[in-house]
């Protein structure tokens, strides 16, 4: 699974370097490439095996992950904070490029995740939750008279 998701990297990149298409065909997340390399990462980690402090730390970070990914490519945040935020780092030693594009993503992750953690407390706090759902059970149980009064 790691081999199958270096090679996928690597052709995705060899793909953006040297590709006469101007769009990064291979670089957007419906490519195949980005597809199985996601499948790849799932399968490596469904086989890791981590201890109990590592699984706290996951079942604290779960909920709100997909919220990370929400909030940084929102259209206003990626394209008035994050697009050529980082143009900067390039000025600096070739070595040290890796190590701030990590330390960025991780303050990035981090912010979100502060974000996403409030945003499902005030959630849960306002109990919006339980309000979508009873408004939905409403909607559905609706439905279903009306599909059953046209004969469905």
């Amino acid at each position: 699974a790691l081999l199958i998701f270096l090679l996928c990297g690597v052709v995705s990149g060899l793909f953006k370097v040297y590709s006469p298409y101007k769009e990064d065909l291979l670089m957007m997340y419906t490519s195949p490439t980005m597809v199985l390399m996601g499948l790849m990462l799932m399968v490596i980690f469904l086989k890791l095996k981590v201890g109990k402090s590592a699984q706290s730390i996951v079942r604290f970070l779960t909920p709100a992950v997909f919220g990370v990914y929400i909030i940084h490519m929102h259209p206003i945040i990626k394209t008035n904070l994050l697009n050529d935020a980082f143009v900067a780092l390039s000025s600096h030693q070739w070595w040290s490029i890796p190590f701030m594009v990590i330390g960025c993503a991780l303050c990035i992750f981090a912010v979100c995740i502060f974000i996403e953690k409030a945003r499902l407390f005030l959630f849960d706090w306002l109990k919006i939750n339980k309000l979508v759902e009873q408004t939905y059970l409403k909607v559905e149980n609706c439905l279903k008279r009306l599909l059953r009064k046209l004969g469905f």
